[in-house]
């Protein structure tokens, strides 16, 4: 009840901003009611994943609607490209919530851009959008901030580090044994929560597969590296299945199978490893 009610409201504050947006603060407060509305929608659904009729309820479908989902992102993915100077210096004025703001963007842009749902020409278009995004907001800048946050500590939690780090690793930023060193340098494995350590190890298999060499000795390499990190991504989805939520285990199941193509079961186990 309580998480239907919320979802209304930031969906009914968006729909006031979102006729008007002649302020700065207009602005910011709608880019911020949208990322609440899609961080609930993820938390009580399963927001930008799209996995077709019969894996929700109705009463979970109603709650958490892909089409809505979808259109609010869009409509944030254009107001972050079509930001003027002046709203763009009001965002960067926190470093926080700059940071914050950015990452959680295009952490849903990678939810939504591994699930096609959309027709050709929709996805191309939006496609388009979202790395024009990413040219303006996914820089070295960025990561500047972010370090100067940390140097500062005003970052203390080990999976917002961890986060930050797969974001790299993902888009081919930084090499997964760099960003493991700067992870062990902060804390080790057994604080970090299991879904972050899950998209990690996915950031980590896709970093791979993306600098894929012809070289025979470094494709078998890579190889054994890349089925290192699906097991890992295989064992921690047991540990999030067990422990966490429905909705944190489908998001996590479907994400492995879309950049495996490899499905995942229960007794996955089985023939894959020996004890």
């Amino acid at each position: 009840v309580f998480a239907k009610e919320a979802m209304r409201r930031y969906l009914d504050i968006y729909e006031t901003l979102s006729k008007r947006l002649d302020t700065d603060e207009e602005v910011i407060l709608c880019i911020v009611a949208i990322l609440r509305y899609e961080e609930m929608a993820q938390r009580h659904g399963l927001g930008l994943v799209h996995t077709g009729r019969g894996v929700l309820s109705e009463e979970e479908s109603r709650l958490s609607d892909y089409r809505t989902n979808y259109r609010l992102f869009k409509h944030l993915i254009t107001i972050m490209n079509t930001l003027s100077p002046s709203a763009y210096d009001a965002l960067s004025k926190d470093d926080i919530a700059y940071f914050t703001v950015v990452h959680r963007i295009d952490i849903l842009t990678r939810e939504w851009e591994i699930f096609v749902n959309e027709s050709e020409e929709e996805h191309r278009n939006m496609l388009s959008e979202v790395q024009r995004f990413r040219k303006r907001y996914l820089s070295s800048t960025l990561r500047e901030r972010f370090e100067r946050l940390l140097e500062a500590e005003k970052i203390e939690n080990v999976n917002s580090v961890v986060r930050f780090y797969t974001t790299l690793v993902w888009h081919g930023l930084l090499n997964p044994l760099e960003a493991l060193s700067r992870i062990v340098h902060f804390s080790s494995y057994d604080t970090i929560e299991t879904t972050e350590l899950f998209y990690y190890e996915s950031a980590c298999y896709r970093h791979l597969r993306v600098c894929r060499s012809e070289d025979t000795k470094t494709k078998k390499f890579l190889r054994a590296e890349e089925d290192f990190y699906r097991k890992n991504m295989i064992r921690q989805l047991f540990k999030i299945e067990k422990n966490e939520s429905r909705f944190a285990f489908l998001r996590a199941k479907y994400h492995y199978e879309r950049i495996t193509g490899d499905r995942f079961r229960l007794d996955h186990f089985s023939g894959e490893l020996s004890f």
